[in-house]
């Protein structure tokens, strides 16, 4: 037998190959980063709806933080504004859960006050 033949079905073949690249593509995770702000998307509405009822931002930091989403307070206030503005800029509003309201974020784009958080 010769060298080629050998190395050619010791070679995957091209299903082999699709199937092992898709295989590789699923498995792939998005940067943590990138799962903090899809965590923080998802909870938005809450946030804004516990920031409305005057819940101090340490108590909504520590329950992000029991929960898989532990930021500081700073990087909270620039994500918490970088969705605000997203939110406004695609026509999206946050509405409360539990009643359907319109939730105001003026203040998130300003800027929120981290009243008893520490800082």
């Amino acid at each position: 037998m010769s060298k080629e033949y050998l190395a050619s079905i010791a070679q995957p073949s091209p299903p082999d190959v699709l199937q092992e690249l898709k295989n590789a593509l699923d498995a792939l995770q998005p940067t943590e980063g990138e799962q903090k702000k899809e965590l923080l998307r998802n909870s938005y509405a809450s946030i804004v709806s516990a920031m409305q009822r005057k819940v101090p931002i340490k108590i909504i930091l520590t329950t992000l933080a029991e929960r898989g989403l532990k930021l500081h307070p700073q990087k909270f206030r620039e994500m918490m504004k970088e969705e605000a503005i997203r939110r406004m800029e695609q026509g999206d509003v946050a509405c409360c859960h539990q009643c359907g309201q319109v939730l105001k974020t003026a203040s998130i784009i300003e800027g929120p006050t981290l009243e008893g958080s520490g800082s």
